[in-house]
């Protein structure tokens, strides 16, 4: 299988996740038959776990490009959400770091999505660092988690779709 990539626009890593969202979009809207599709999508797969990217991009300048990483990354990690189970690794959702919002027509996809993006201003580290020390245990003195998970499973999980799967 031969792929040509554009690289006029984007380094070649955000090309081949471009070229890798579009096909797996394509191969949804063909109704996840297209055998060509699922092709392309291993191999991009296969070229961005095992590239190295930055290397690349060192030694041939021209393939540096700009810096649209960040949504691409992010219309990637959508693509790995609209897989489900069984496709790769399940998404829980996205943090964005650094404040800065994503174009609007990314967000309305990210809307659509269902999938959970949090945007936060600290840089990733320190995010990181926050999420990772979260308690997320509901312990028996703590009245407001109590009185508040109820809630926000009503208003933020699909019940019905969970029940479905199992």
């Amino acid at each position: 299988m031969k792929i040509t990539l554009d690289l006029s626009r984007h380094c070649i890593e955000t090309e081949i996740r471009r070229r890798r969202n579009r096909a797996i979009s394509d191969y949804f809207k063909t109704g996840g038959t297209d055998a060509r599709l699922e092709s392309e999508i291993e191999m991009f797969d296969a070229a961005l776990q095992e590239l190295d990217f930055p290397a690349l991009r060192n030694r041939h300048p021209a393939l540096a490009g700009r810096e649209n990483d960040r949504v691409d990354l992010l219309l990637a990690a959508l693509g790995v959400g609209a897989l489900g189970h069984g496709h790769g690794p399940s998404l829980s959702g996205v943090l964005l770091t650094g404040g800065t919002r994503p174009p609007e027509n990314v967000l309305e996809l990210v809307r659509k999505s269902r999938i959970p993006v949090i945007l936060v201003d600290e840089d990733s580290y320190s995010a990181a660092s926050a999420v990772h020390g979260l308690k997320v245990k509901i312990q028996p003195t703590d009245r407001m988690k109590i009185e508040t998970a109820p809630r926000l499973v009503r208003e933020h999980v699909d019940i019905a779709r969970i029940l479905d799967r199992l």
